[in-house]
């Protein structure tokens, strides 16, 4: 569960002018207090919206999970569906996805550059590595100036790939949702309101529950592997 402080304080003025302010406060939140132990990226598309936010801890980096980022995401659960060093044919792959022979033989060369799978032929392969997942505990976060019930209907849907989701507001527009601490309960959806000067009030914490779809979570995997990767990359430049 995310184990965020509550700052009490008195209300203010000052209001949020942009979400991406809201963003970036929040962003810097969640820095000071969790940097050390979780990674943190910011507009995770995993087809269910983009999440303002993730939050997630990280399991050993290796290179069945960290290659992960030299696939195409949409691919990533395909991949692990695959049987673990059992030769197989594109016709096989293709009827596995329920996708075109082109498309299967485009992922299945992305899988061999990535060094999962091996081919034999021009129509046989094996997978020799089995992925593996960067993490499995993410949290997510939907960010509004006030606008709770359209936050709320897309934290929900951060479930597919997520384990806890929150909604993020400006404190100044805190009451409606705050009146409404129910319909939070309800969709096991957290609930914080956020100031211009960084202060967190925590209304509801979510209770961890399981991911809702295993094809979400590779997906997210996969992206979070290239954004992991793409950041490395700016760090060493």
């Amino acid at each position: 569960m995310l184990a965020l402080d509550t700052k009490l304080h008195t209300k203010i003025a000052e209001h949020f002018s942009l979400e991406l302010e809201l963003v970036n406060i929040f962003h810097q939140f969640l820095k000071s207090n969790y940097n050390n132990s979780h990674l943190i990226e910011r507009e995770l598309n995993c087809d269910f919206g983009i999440a303002d936010l993730v939050l997630f801890k990280t399991k050993r980096i290796t290179n069945n999970n960290i290659n992960l980022s030299l696939i195409s995401p949409d691919w990533a659960y395909s991949l692990r569906k695959l049987t673990y060093r059992k030769i197989f044919s594109t016709k096989d792959f293709s009827q596995l996805t329920n996708s075109s022979i082109n498309s299967s033989q485009k992922a299945l060369k992305e899988f061999s550059k990535a060094g999962y799978c091996e081919q034999f032929s021009v129509d046989t392969w094996r997978k020799n590595i089995q992925p593996t997942l960067i993490s499995d505990h993410i949290i997510s976060f939907e960010a509004k100036l006030k606008n709770w019930k359209r936050a709320i209907w897309q934290a929900c849907r951060y479930k597919t790939f997520s384990n806890e989701s929150w909604v993020i507001l400006d404190y100044v527009n805190e009451n409606p949702a705050v009146k409404n601490i129910q319909s939070f309960i309800d969709f096991n959806i957290g609930l914080a309101s956020v100031t211009k000067s960084g202060e967190v009030r925590i209304h509801h914490k979510p209770k961890p529950e399981q991911h809702h779809s295993d094809i979400a979570l590779w997906k997210a995997n996969a992206l979070i592997a290239k954004k992991c990767t793409n950041d490395e990359r700016s760090r060493s430049h």
